[in-house]
């Protein structure tokens, strides 16, 4: 077998692979016999009938079936004389063996870009500031005091804004009575926007024990539909009048809130705050830096590569959009939709990915083999990995043993590249120029960062 390599692109080559004639006649032999054995020829018994008759009648057939079990006997071996990693399946252009001829066939195979990083030292980049935002943390503070108030009874006066009164129901819609309108322990917040107009108004003042008549029209956009536009009359027992109250911003507040004093809480919330604006800020600072040095650095990526992540992006998202709910065609129509923008981040998701192998390279970063293992081994017991089970059976413990060790493989390479590509990226740092100022507005690849930040693993070596 003779191999020649053709450089396509930066991201494709060419094999030739030629198979001397001995090869193909003695593929040729064989593959007539066994047509031959089970040929239904006119006038001859099957398997009787002349090899010369057999080879005229299933030329095209011998000739094609000949060709594709030498290139499968031989394309793992022509495939590895390229120098290069190899990525996704090799494209192979259509070949028919002649009988006495060498057979010579081509196949198109998509290649790792070389990258060599000359100049990723001294990267400018602008980043906003780290702010913590004070409304905000009083906003927090806010819910967690909505979180924790309590229903008292309101005793000393009539039903206000803001009360809810607990009532059951009773009706007729136009004169008629309709069992829609029963109801029991049913809440009404009075001055709530979507109440039926008029309904709370005639409540104000109520009493528990009170009984009233409550005349009101339902709006001509009411659903269901048989009730909109039509008038009501509803007898309302008022069964109870309470109010939310909310507790005082004071020490014992912050105490029920698992704090010593409200000065502790709110310095908690502010260490909170400050924790996620440096966490964004990073996020900021990554992309920025990864973008500079691709703009110094432009190399094409292998579409393989881009489609493998892509599909590993969209079956995700299914599958999460299938847990909070959608079903399965639903999900998939709703994936496919947003399937353009996918694409692009999952590019820019691979160069990014590429980008930073090719810095841990260049820098020759490391990480020893017992921190890696200890990484990984915690990264799998957080995820509940690496369950011991305990057979008497050999079998079962092999085949556990087996599923461990790839278990074990797969994270020690998830950790690996997560590991040393955050070391990459604070070495690009270090060595930046960084400059804070607020943002004039969101740039498009911080509305991407979501799909950005995934990782593609480096193995995607062709099989």
């Amino acid at each position: 077998m003779r191999t020649s390599v053709e450089t396509i692109s930066e991201i494709q080559v060419k094999v030739a692979v030629e198979l001397p004639a001995e090869a193909v006649d003695a593929e040729y032999a064989r593959q007539l016999e066994a047509v031959g054995r089970k040929a239904r020829v006119k006038g001859f018994r099957p398997g009787k009938a002349p090899r010369n008759l057999v080879k005229r009648m299933f030329a095209g057939q011998l000739g094609a079936d000949t060709a594709m079990k030498l290139v499968r006997e031989t394309l793992d071996d022509a495939l590895a004389t390229v120098d290069r990693k190899t990525v996704g399946d090799p494209q192979l252009e259509p070949v028919v063996a002649k009988e006495g001829e060498p057979l010579t066939y081509h196949v198109h195979v998509q290649v790792m870009p070389e990258i060599k990083l000359a100049n990723w030292e001294g990267l400018s980049v602008t980043v906003p500031p780290i702010e913590v935002d004070e409304d905000a943390i009083e906003a927090e503070i806010a819910k967690l005091r909505e979180r924790h108030k309590e229903r008292v009874p309101v005793e000393d006066r009539g039903a206000d804004l803001g009360d809810i009164v607990i009532v059951d129901t009773t009706g007729e819609v136009e004169g008629e009575a309709d069992d829609r309108l029963t109801t029991s322990g049913m809440e009404v917040r009075l001055g709530d926007e979507h109440l039926i107009p008029g309904f709370g108004d005639q409540l104000m003042g109520a009493r528990s024990g009170e009984e009233r008549t409550v005349e009101v029209s339902f709006p001509e956009d009411f659903r269901p539909e048989t009730l909109a536009g039509k008038s009501a009359r509803l007898q309302v027992s008022v069964t109870s009048v309470v109010r939310d109250e909310l507790p005082d911003l004071d020490d014992d507040f912050a105490q029920d809130a698992g704090h010593e004093s409200m000065q502790e809480l709110r310095d908690s919330f502010a260490e909170g705050a400050r924790k996620r604006a440096e966490t964004e800020r990073q996020g900021v600072l990554d992309r920025r830096l990864i973008e500079v040095l691709l703009e110094r650095h432009p190399f094409p990526v292998p579409p393989a590569m881009v489609e493998r992540h892509f599909q590993a992006s969209a079956r995700d998202l299914v599958q999460m959009l299938m847990r909070q709910g959608f079903p399965q065609k639903q999900a998939i129509d709703l994936v496919q939709r947003s399937a353009g923008g996918m694409v692009g981040d999952s590019e820019r998701a691979v160069k990014r990915h590429l980008a930073l192998e090719a810095l841990v390279q260049t820098a020759q970063l490391s990480i020893d083999d017992a921190e890696l293992d200890a990484a990984a081994r915690e990264w799998l017991d957080e995820r509940g990995g690496l369950q011991h089970h305990h057979h008497h059976d050999h079998d079962h413990a092999d085949c556990d043993h087996d599923h461990e060790a790839e278990e074990l493989q797969e994270a020690r390479e998830f950790v690996r590249m997560e590991k040393l590509h955050r070391r990459a990226l604070d070495l690009l740092a270090e060595h930046a120029t960084i400059t804070e100022a607020p943002d004039p507005q969101p740039t498009d690849a911080d509305a991407a960062q979501g799909d950005d930040e995934a990782e593609t693993p480096d193995d995607e070596a062709t099989e």
